[in-house]
């Protein structure tokens, strides 16, 4: 949608069954997911390694409530690094569940919602590419970014200005898993509903807001604020 003081939103791209169709037929099935098949596709020159992949030391997990939840959306990703073919090829995720002590598997999660989940954010990597593309003076927002390589996936120039946002616990995880990212790439740990962060932020140009795993987790009213905040402070709009 856009940010103009009113929302249209795009659909749910989770629910196009061409798209899924296509997975099937190119052979991503229950069967396919855990082959390991270990990728790095982003240009390096964007961001610094920060670890030995040879000997990955082990991150102990200290979330709680809504904030575990990341930690599904991230072995979806690391499972399907694993299948042939894989959908979103988010090594990184990969190689931060190996690095976490956890019990991923009691998830649960089957091939089809592993497929579904990289879908999405497949889906949301070419919105954020394509609306990028149409304004690169662009703010982007990612709200509640979790784990997610997506600076990494999308790989935006190092002159995009693009701030993680999360949990304080959330970003120091972040910041022990992931990479260090060049550029005007940083992180905000905070609480995204809180009243105060929004004010702090340039409003002279649009801003690209991002918020995949967000919204389920608000009530009507809190969803409906902070959008709120976030058109009155963006005077030029912007997407959501």
């Amino acid at each position: 949608g856009r940010l103009d003081g009113s929302l249209r939103p795009r659909g749910d791209p989770f629910n196009r069954s061409t798209a899924m169709d296509r997975c099937d037929n190119e052979g991503l099935g229950e069967a396919s997911v855990g082959r390991v098949r270990p990728r790095v596709t982003w240009p390096a020159a964007h961001w610094a390694p920060v670890r030995n992949l040879e000997s990955p030391p082990e991150c102990p997990m200290r979330l709680e409530g809504s904030q575990e939840t990341l930690l599904i959306t991230l072995y979806a990703k690391a499972m399907d690094n694993r299948a042939t073919p894989s959908i979103l090829h988010d090594a990184l995720a990969d190689d931060a569940i190996r690095r976490v002590d956890y019990d991923f598997e009691r998830f649960g999660l089957s091939g089809l919602g592993i497929r579904g989940l990289a879908l999405r954010s497949r889906v949301i990597d070419h919105w954020t590419r394509a609306a990028l593309q149409s304004r690169a003076d662009s703010l982007v927002l990612h709200l509640a970014c979790g784990l997610d390589a997506r600076v990494f996936r999308v790989d935006p120039g190092l002159d995009v200005d693009w701030i993680d946002i999360d949990f304080p616990e959330v970003i120091r995880l972040r910041r022990d898993l992931l990479p260090q990212r060049l550029g005007r790439y940083r992180t905000l740990a905070t609480n995204v509903m809180e009243p105060d962060w929004i004010a702090r932020l340039d409003n002279d140009r649009p801003v690209l807001v991002i918020a995949e795993g967000l919204f389920p987790y608000l009530d009507e009213y809190r969803a409906r604020e902070l959008v709120r905040r976030l058109v009155e402070h963006f005077p030029q709009g912007g997407q959501l």
